[in-house]
């Protein structure tokens, strides 16, 4: 946000982890992503919430990889154009 990034919600999410090591497992990271979400959440810079809500209306789903980088680790979030489209009225995910 800092650096004018937005996302355009309603999106599928990209996580890159890049660990600093093996020894906890990849589940265990992922599990930060619902602590991640929230603080997008009550994130604001010059007046901008980065994101509205973390339910299903925003965030069409996720794709995880993990990696090991002990020099820098990090995690990298990225948007995922969301192109298909509900065939019916029920919601599903794109």
């Amino acid at each position: 946000m800092v650096d004018n990034i937005a996302f355009e919600w309603p999106c599928k999410l990209k996580l890159d982890w890049y660990l600093p090591d093996g020894r906890i497992d990849p589940y265990n990271w992922a599990f930060l992503k619902k602590f991640i979400f929230d603080g997008m959440q009550t994130a604001k810079v010059r007046g901008n919430i980065f994101l509205q809500n973390d339910n299903i209306k925003h965030i069409k789903g996720f794709d995880e990889d993990f990696y090991i980088d002990t020099s820098n680790p990090r995690l990298e979030i990225y948007e995922l154009i969301v192109t298909k489209k509900p065939s019916d009225k029920n919601e599903h995910c794109g």
